[in-house]
């Protein structure tokens, strides 16, 4: 059988953030296309600052709906709590700064090499119940993993780590331990040599 591969990504590179206290910055690295949902993001924040007003939204990334997605901030009066940055030349980096990830992708996104590196930050990340996503992030472990399209749980799951940054440490340190053991290179090179060692095994099997 044709094993089914994580996608892998250099763990060994990234640093894991350090405990802090809140910082209130939720950070979204994503193209800006209408399949990575980011406008059920914006919406979210209108419901998170009502009990949460130190909240922010800050993403990085281009893509054509950029324009639109700046029109929905307006028109949300949303322009001192929600910010687009464009391109990001150091990601990691920018994401330190922030206390959670999300990535609010809708059906059809495949596993997001961003939201495997948010984790290994030790980010937590809050998601919707699409099959790649749910399949990355573990529900009530390293992070939310919401129903789809429900933009009140989706806005509640982030509130609840941005004002308390302990569960948030934690669920980020688990991220840390879930992208080295599930989504590392070195993950992916032991399931590959697994894989071709059982080929050898099934040809030799055949021969006799």
């Amino acid at each position: 059988a044709i094993p089914i591969l994580n996608n892998a990504i250099d763990t060994d590179r990234i640093q894991p953030i350090a405990y802090s206290n809140s910082t209130f910055k939720i950070g979204i690295a994503a193209r800006l296309a209408p399949e990575k949902g980011i406008d059920r993001s914006i919406m979210a924040m209108t419901m998170i600052l009502k009990k949460i007003p130190m909240a922010r939204l800050h993403i990085w990334g281009e893509g054509p709906i950029r324009e639109s997605l700046q029109e929905l901030i307006n028109r949300s009066q949303l322009q001192n709590h929600v910010f687009l940055h464009g391109f990001s030349e150091n990601i990691l980096a920018d994401l330190s700064s922030c206390q959670v990830f999300t990535l609010p992708s809708k059906f059809g996104e495949g596993t997001s090499n961003a939201l495997v590196e948010a984790m290994a930050l030790g980010l937590p990340c809050v998601v919707f119940a699409t099959p790649a996503m749910a399949d990355t992030v573990a529900d009530g472990k390293t992070g939310y993993v919401v129903p789809d399209d429900d933009i009140e749980s989706y806005a509640d799951a982030l509130g609840r780590l941005l004002q308390n940054p302990e569960l948030a440490h934690q669920f980020g340190q688990a991220g840390r331990q879930r992208a080295e053991t599930h989504f590392s290179i070195d993950q992916l090179s032991h399931q590959l040599e697994n894989w071709f060692s059982s080929l050898g095994e099934n040809a030799q099997k055949e021969k006799k």
